[in-house]
């Protein structure tokens, strides 16, 4: 395993379902924190390093998938009051 947070190949079933539902909340709690100021600085961090890249991993995002998610969150970043907006690029990546 490359890191902490992929899945052995042994995990099956109910688990791997299991660790999916929990990327899957992670990544919903941190498009609901975008509107939080107190917490939008680290969210827009978490969106533009590994632990989304991880958590989209588990979860099974496609490219595409993790692109249209990108893209909703820069429109978020933007109606929020963003100025600089992070590379759209080193986001999806």
């Amino acid at each position: 395993m490359n890191t902490m947070l992929e899945m052995p190949v042994a995990t099956k079933g109910k688990e791997r379902t299991s660790l999916r539902s929990l990327a899957e909340a992670i990544l919903l709690q941190a498009l609901e924190d975008l509107w939080d100021g107190a917490r939008r600085k680290e969210t827009i961090a978490f969106f533009c390093g590994e632990g989304f890249r991880h958590c989209a991993d588990i979860a099974s995002m496609n490219n595409y998938e993790r692109l249209k998610l990108i893209r909703i969150v820069r429109k978020a970043i933007m109606k929020t009051g963003g100025r600089r907006l992070p590379d759209l690029k080193r986001m999806s990546n």
